[in-house]
């Protein structure tokens, strides 16, 4: 039993919490229009999948609505994270990601507009005129409805390729699905004592590097591994050199820790002590945003060692 690994690079990717917030407006069925709308049309490919608009975007052949709700799910999080980075609010941040998850299996048919918008290239577009009307009865402001257009927009763009390339066969030629069922008994009870010693000696070498930090870092690593996009995960079940799973490796627990803190981002210098000012900020400030951002408490760690080694 051999096997290499060819580890892929991460993702952008943050967790979704439950959404609060109202769903996406019933349709205003004003008008004589006799075409089929946006919601009647999905309703007959649901599951044949192909065709449909998506925020603007067509999605390629055999990729179903349900596909791509649920892909959406997944980047939910960044949503929340990228627009709390803008500084737009936290309440309509939740409420925009509840409108627009629920607009993706249910586009709302044609509206009178009611709202002031600018909504350039999509003036048009049935769904982006639905959620100005809501953003406007909800006061958002101009910049959050560009902002989440453009947003969406490209989301949209990248999940309709993502879901594609997820239709290939199930098993990658090295996945552990793959390699396992090629196995007897007797090699995967041997697989499963290889690994359980792997991910004990992992975990006890994460306890000595982090500390007090663990459990609260390894639920955060946890955390991102699930918001990451459907062909990162395949790139993720493999098998590496001596049977062992990727993720009971430290090098991989550890790549993931540093993608999800944005390591690669850090600053140096003075630059250090401007960002842990800033996090004691929000520490101050937004108790309940500090408490529920696991990846900016890992960040502010990170950023008081940084400090501590100068």
């Amino acid at each position: 039993m051999s096997n290499d690994l060819t580890q892929q690079s991460g993702s952008e990717l943050a967790p979704v919490s439950n959404p609060l917030q109202p769903l996406a407006p019933a349709p205003d069925t004003w008008g004589n229009n006799t075409q089929l709308t946006n919601r009647e049309i999905n309703d007959y490919t649901q599951y044949s999948g192909g065709g449909q608009v998506v925020f603007g975007q067509k999605l390629p052949p055999g990729v179903t609505i349900a596909q791509v709700q649920t892909a959406f799910g997944q980047m939910a999080g960044v949503f929340q994270s990228d627009f709390a980075t803008l500084g737009h609010k936290h309440s309509q941040i939740q409420a925009a990601v509840s409108w627009l998850m629920d607009a993706v299996a249910n586009p709302p048919a044609q509206q009178r507009q009611h709202h002031r918008y600018n909504l350039f290239e999509h003036a048009n577009d049935p769904t982006f005129q639905a959620f100005a009307n809501f953003a406007h009865d909800h006061g958002f402001s101009a910049k959050f409805v560009q902002d989440a257009c453009w947003w969406v927009t490209e989301a949209a763009k990248r999940l309709g390729q993502q879901v594609a390339v997820s239709q290939a066969p199930r098993m990658a030629p090295n996945s552990t699905e793959s390699l396992l069922s090629e196995l007897s008994e007797a090699e995967l009870e041997q697989v499963t004592k290889i690994n359980e010693a792997a991910k004990a000696q992992t975990y006890h070498y994460l306890e000595k590097l982090w500390g007090d930090s663990f459990t609260i870092n390894l639920k955060m690593v946890d955390d991102y591994i699930k918001s990451l996009p459907l062909h990162e995960h395949v790139a993720l079940d493999v098998i590496t050199t001596g049977w062992v799973f990727a993720l009971n490796t430290k090098e991989v627990i550890l790549g993931l820790y540093q993608q999800a803190i944005g390591v690669h981002s850090l600053p140096s210098g003075g630059a250090v002590q401007s960002e842990i000012e800033e996090c004691q900020h929000i520490m101050k400030v937004d108790r309940k945003r500090w408490n529920s951002d696991e990846r900016l408490q890992a960040r502010y760690r990170t950023l008081l060692e940084l400090q501590s080694r100068r």
